[in-house]
């Protein structure tokens, strides 16, 4: 049987609540807005199997990846709309063109941050772009395993200890599947997400939820590397338009301040997630592929295994890239350090206070705090 001795010992990818045969798990929000699983000891039989799909207790090896790509695109609508060179959306739509199914984190009614799947190539867009919140996997992986078994291809988009979530939960290995993951910063709370959309309404006088129709948290804009945090209503007129120097949210979330406390002790860095493909931005691109990069948007591919990568050619303009940059992403190998006022932000949340200007005044770094963080960079480089 689980038992939590800490809050980091939980990445809440829900795999162990999704297995359980006796149904005795349920995944509960805490006060800081993360869900963790609950066990009903008195129906649980200790068959221990929670504990065998845990990603946090059963850690993949990491792996060196077997090519590393440039990739973009061919069409210029799909990358405008995407987070970088919109390349899950060229796998997304090889998949669903032969009615097989995608699944990945999109938005439900109430602009929650969810795992679902489809075989409609016109829900694919629903994929695109970084959801800056933890993803509720719900019953997906359930689905997945039904539709495997079933004979057909599922793609899963998700992060690192989602995809390692979701291979231990199948418990074996299935040619039908595919996996995609992406060099993780971390999760924001989807507690906090819903406060600062609530405080978003309520200073744009929008009477309800139901009033937004579009969230784009990687609008390009002002281009790729300025990007902005985009909120439009069912009319299409701007409620919120705020670039990530600008915009409180992505300020707190770039400044590590309520991310999951197990994202600073991720389990699945290294590339150890059991991925086919990791997917990422190419910060950097202009300076080692300068005719390749356009401020539109360009992706780093890691290829981790040979299942994708003729997709890819067919559909991207694509360039071999030298193992080297993998060094400029700190995030794939090394957690990010914990804000020093995560504990200060989370307390004076909880009396009342207002959330925006909390945000603002909590993720300024101490000295000490902007020394460590550059001397872990530093350290990553040289021993990554």
């Amino acid at each position: 049987m689980l038992k939590l001795k800490k809050k980091s010992d939980c990445c809440g990818c829900g795999a162990c609540f999704q297995i359980c045969p006796a149904n005795c798990i349920n995944m509960k929000t805490d006060e800081e807005g993360f869900k963790y699983p609950v066990i009903d000891t008195d129906s649980c039989t200790r068959c221990g199997i929670c504990v065998k799909v845990c990603p946090v207790i059963n850690k993949g090896k990491k792996t060196q990846p077997v090519k590393i790509l440039a990739a973009k695109n061919h069409s210029k609508e799909t990358v405008n709309t995407s987070s970088s060179g919109g390349v899950f959306s060229v796998l997304a739509e090889h998949i669903t063109a032969s009615g097989n199914f995608v699944f990945g984190a999109g938005f439900n009614e109430n602009w929650e941050v969810i795992h679902y799947g489809t075989s409609d190539p016109a829900e694919i867009s629903s994929f695109r772009t970084s959801k800056y919140v933890q993803s509720d996997t719900a019953q997906s992986f359930l689905k997945i395993r039904s539709l495997l078994d079933a004979g057909k291809t599922v793609l899963f988009s998700g992060t690192p200890c989602q995809v390692r979530g979701l291979k231990l939960f199948l418990t074996k290995d299935y040619e039908n599947l595919l996996t995609v993951d992406f060099i993780c910063h971390g999760v924001p709370s989807p507690g906090i997400w819903k406060k600062y959309l609530q405080a978003i309404l309520n200073k744009n006088s929008v009477s309800s939820i139901k009033g937004i129709g579009k969230i784009n948290f990687r609008d390009k804009s002002l281009g790729w590397r300025k990007f902005s945090l985009k909120i439009s209503s069912y009319e299409n007129k701007t409620i919120l338009s705020e670039s990530l120097k600008e915009n409180s949210f992505l300020i707190g979330f770039l400044k590590d301040l309520y991310l999951r406390p197990s994202c600073h002790s991720c389990p699945s860095k290294g590339l150890s997630s059991g991925s086919d493909i990791t997917i990422a931005d190419f910060w950097g691109v202009q300076s080692i592929l300068p005719d390749f990069n356009d401020d539109k948007g360009i992706s780093l591919v890691i290829l981790n295994t040979d299942k994708m990568e003729n997709i890819l050619k067919d559909s991207c303009h694509i360039a071999d890239v030298d193992k080297k940059v993998l060094k400029k992403n700190y995030a794939l190998h090394n957690s990010v350090r914990m804000n020093f006022n995560r504990k200060k932000f989370f307390q004076e949340l909880g009396t009342g206070a207002e959330l925006e200007p909390l945000i603002l005044k909590y993720s300024k770094h101490s000295y000490l705090d902007r020394f460590l963080r550059k001397l872990s960079i530093i350290l990553s480089r040289i021993f990554n």
